[in-house]
């Protein structure tokens, strides 16, 4: 018998990992992508400027498809907030994408400190 096992090992049987050791690397790989994407929550990604700038590229692409239009500045400014609501849009759906990855990986990471425990209950029991 080899230490640490509860059943003996023939010869030709490949050497068994600890128990748990599935479990660790499970629970380790998941909180690890659930602290990456929570500190990436932390960061703010776009400032406002950022916003007004890309804001202001969209509609200009957007004017030069309609090069014999000329727009009153009311239709501008609806065109402009608009372009301003896609692109707040866009950043909310960025960090709802973030937050439920990073969900999913303190997810996985219970899930391995779960199989650790019943693995554990297991050998024990």
């Amino acid at each position: 018998m080899l230490p640490g096992l509860n059943t003996p090992r023939s010869p030709k049987q490949p050497p068994r990992a600890p128990v748990g050791a599935v479990g660790a690397l499970v629970s380790a790989i998941g909180f690890g992508v659930a602290l990456w994407h929570g500190w990436d929550l932390t960061q703010d990604r776009y400032s406002a400027q950022d916003v007004a700038q890309s804001v202001d590229l969209n509609l200009a692409m957007d004017l030069s498809r309609i090069p014999d239009q000329v727009l009153s500045e009311d239709q501008l400014s609806e065109r402009r907030e608009r372009i301003h609501q896609g692109v707040q849009a866009q950043i909310q759906a960025e960090k709802k994408q973030t937050r439920s990855n990073a969900l999913a990986g303190l997810i996985v990471g219970f899930v391995g400190l779960a199989q650790i425990w019943a693995a554990r209950k297991l050998q024990s029991g």
